[in-house]
């Protein structure tokens, strides 16, 4: 009996990793406000996600680092990674320097020290 490999979808694949990237974000929101939740600022949460999750999603589909999980992970694999993750960085903190400078949402009230968490 011949077995076919599990091999996830695409679309599978990026929204676990889109899950990933949301975990990580309350993460860093838990670590900045000391594992308090009460004190966490909730509308500045959901304006964060807002933003990081579709540049995440389109710098993983940029990156080609979307295309079902990984059995093994090469040098440039993590090559990839780095550069998605510094790059997204870069255009969240740009993000959130602009709602700053214009004062049009929850964004701008989003810590540095969450941005650098994630």
């Amino acid at each position: 009996m011949h077995l076919l490999p599990c091999v996830p979808p695409r679309g599978a694949a990026l929204g676990f990793q889109l899950g990933l990237a949301a975990f990580a974000l309350l993460g860093a929101f838990l670590v900045r406000f000391d594992g308090v939740p009460s004190s966490i600022p909730w509308p500045t949460v959901f304006a964060a996600l807002a933003v990081v999750l579709p540049v995440r999603a389109i710098l993983l589909i940029h990156f080609r680092l979307h295309r079902g999980m990984w059995w093994h992970v090469e040098v440039d694999d993590l090559l990839q990674i780095v550069r998605a993750t510094s790059l997204g960085t870069l255009l969240i903190g740009f993000a959130i320097l602009i709602s700053r400078s214009r004062e049009v949402s929850h964004l701008a009230a989003l810590p540095v020290g969450v941005v650098a968490l994630d």
